[in-house]
């Protein structure tokens, strides 16, 4: 997603919309090759949100969690993910 479509969708959108603006785990991608671009998209993000124009959620959707019950123990392996979703306010 780029910076122009998440402008356009602000633009169009209608108080209570949703979008998902990035998937995956962005403070830890923010440091890879591909961060300078991703860093600008959360800033502009951020922005909005002091903006009062979206609130900013995360969905964590997979990644290493512990679950322990009376007589059960899970763990979850698996690469920290999360959706990124702003919702138009």
């Amino acid at each position: 997603m780029t910076i122009k479509q998440l402008q356009e969708w602000v633009e169009k959108a209608v108080k209570g919309n949703n979008i998902c603006y990035y998937t995956g785990y962005l403070a830890k991608d923010i440091g890879g090759l591909s961060g300078y671009d991703l860093r600008k998209i959360a800033n502009f993000m951020v922005e909005l949100s002091d903006q009062k124009k979206v609130s900013l959620v995360q969905k964590k959707i997979s990644g290493i969690r512990n679950v322990v019950g009376t007589d059960t123990k899970i763990k979850d392996d698996s690469p920290i993910i999360y959706k990124y979703i702003a919702q138009k306010r």
